[in-house]
């Protein structure tokens, strides 16, 4: 771009605009002189990486990435497939194409196995864990379709069981402790004494 003043005609400078909706950055921030440094360097390998990276829980489309970048949708379609097959980034619902960080993948499934785990150790005699609960437990801007997704794998790779609309780690089942054990076996002779009777309770 060009910056002239009105009157009279006159250059005052210029410049080049390496992203158009750029992110709040701290001042003197190392971060911003390296995303700056990408997008001056124009490597389309890096930069639609770094895209992908700053989106965050949210993922971004194909569709997104085309408005942000001087590219073509076959050039971002031929760097993702790339970045994918070197497995930096992961791939979420086909028929959009939206990418997020393999890391950040990574991190999401690893947050998952840890709060299912700490909910059979606050509630063990649970059967397992909602779904939407569990979701709750998740950073907010996290793309239900990337939960969903990363939910799949763990349910395929038997890491986790869903039944009845419940989530539980592949080792949980639900043990008594001794007290309640007690109270269990009470109510079972109960019901046994009064046969097909009711019991009654005192």
């Amino acid at each position: 771009f060009v910056i002239r003043s009105y009157s009279p005609i006159t250059t005052i400078g210029g410049g080049e605009f390496l992203s158009v909706e750029p992110r709040k950055y701290k001042r003197k921030s190392e971060q911003l002189l390296h995303d700056m440094a990408v997008l001056r360097n124009g490597d389309k390998l890096k930069v639609v990486k770094l895209f992908v990276d700053r989106s965050g829980y949210r993922g971004i489309s194909r569709k997104d990435l085309f408005k942000l970048l001087n590219l073509t949708e076959t050039e971002i379609e031929s760097v993702a497939a790339k970045l994918e097959s070197d497995g930096a980034l992961k791939r979420f619902d086909r028929d959009e194409a939206v990418f997020v960080s393999s890391k950040l993948y990574l991190d999401v499934k690893d947050e998952i196995i840890r709060q299912i785990t700490e909910f059979h150790k606050k509630s063990p005699i649970k059967a397992g864990m909602p779904k939407e609960v569990l979701k709750a437990s998740l950073p907010k801007t996290l793309d239900y379709r990337i939960f969903s997704s990363i939910l799949d794998q763990l349910l395929d790779e038997g890491v986790l069981v869903q039944e009845e609309g419940l989530l539980r780690h592949k080792d949980h089942s639900v043990h008594l402790d001794t007290e309640d054990e007690k109270v269990v076996k009470e109510i079972e002779d109960l019901y046994l004494r009064s046969g097909l009777q009711p019991p009654t309770f005192k």
